[in-house]
């Protein structure tokens, strides 16, 4: 976490999961079913509870979290205005914890795009 890059600590979480999953196969397979079906499209898009889910990691002030959020974001092409929006509003519910964790949304975008054209 602290001093990991965000590639890093994406590698880290799957590694971590994947033995997870080899010790309670069933659980971690229920927990994926539950987390496609909650982000898949329907009366809110797929961008829309990525940035929720994201908005919840920063008041939740989890790192893991918050990095997976950040890549999920990335990989739908949303915008640094969009993610920091939602992270506003993480602000105005969590106060000054979630505008620290914040700066953790803003250097895991940085590195998950500084290649991007």
């Amino acid at each position: 976490m602290a001093g990991e890059t965000a590639l890093e600590t994406l590698k880290k979480l799957e590694e971590n999961q994947q033995q997870i999953a080899g010790m309670l196969p069933e659980l971690m397979k229920s927990f994926k079913s539950v987390h496609e079906a909650a982000l898949a499209d329907g009366a809110l898009t797929s961008r829309e509870k990525v940035l929720i889910g994201l908005g919840i990691a920063v008041a939740k002030q989890c790192h893991y979290c918050i990095t997976r959020y950040v890549k999920a974001a990335v990989d739908l092409n949303i915008g640094l205005q969009e993610i920091m929006e939602a992270c506003g509003v993480a602000m105005l519910m969590n106060g000054g914890p979630s505008v620290a964790y914040t700066s953790v949304v803003l250097d895991t975008y940085n590195e998950l795009t500084k290649n991007r054209g």
